[in-house]
């Protein structure tokens, strides 16, 4: 999955606002305004989910980026990932831009219907989603961020640090105990997915 990555890599605006990712909504809230009958299948062909959320539901992405799901509880939480980490990645690149970009403003914070599907953060019954806890982390006054060619990493094996000096301004810490220095160098290639060679001090 690169298309997100891509158009927010690429990403020109001076002021973001408006827009957003869409996931189903917390299954309590399905729970209170579905019959459970009428929640299966998360798809288009549901008449039910057709009428709460017909622009918002993309189940041939869900499929796309985990296989065949079984069972509304492993929708909600698939759908509801895809959602949380795409809005983090945007706000992110919006902040990576930070001289360039001045602001952004996600659609949207809450919503007015019970929707099966909407881009909100919170539920109808005001019960947050797990965007809105994203959300929150992207907008961190001090947040590490990365820029990434894709969402998912199968079949890549080396990641290159664009910033070779960062173990120079690691070791600048370590005196303070913040950090452990790594037992090699960041402007070398390194497996994704392992470990980082920088431990914050007395973590096992």
């Amino acid at each position: 999955m690169t298309g997100q990555c891509t158009f927010y890599n690429r990403g020109t605006s001076l002021f973001h606002s408006e827009f957003g990712v869409e996931g189903i909504t917390n299954l309590s809230a399905l729970n209170t305004s579905i019959a459970k009958a009428s929640q299966w299948p998360v798809s288009r062909d549901n008449p039910v989910l057709f009428h709460r959320g017909l622009w918002w539901i993309k189940e041939s992405r869900l499929e796309e980026a985990f296989g065949e799901i079984r069972g509304i509880e492993t929708v909600v939480a698939a759908s509801q990932l895809l959602q949380a980490e795409g809005l983090r990645y945007a706000i992110e690149s919006n902040r990576r831009r930070k001289y360039q970009n001045s602001g952004s403003i996600p659609w949207q914070f809450n919503e007015p219907y019970p929707n099966g599907h909407c881009t909100s953060a919170v539920d109808y019954y005001a019960e947050p989603k797990a965007t809105y806890y994203a959300i929150a982390r992207a907008y961190e006054p001090v947040r590490v961020m990365a820029q990434f060619p894709a969402q998912a990493w199968g079949g890549h094996l080396v990641c290159l640090s664009t910033y070779p000096r960062l173990d120079d301004q690691l070791r600048s810490l370590n005196h303070l105990g913040i950090v452990e220095p790594p037992a090699f160098s960041t402007d070398r290639p390194m497996a994704c997915g392992s470990r980082s060679p920088w431990a914050t001090a007395g973590s096992s």
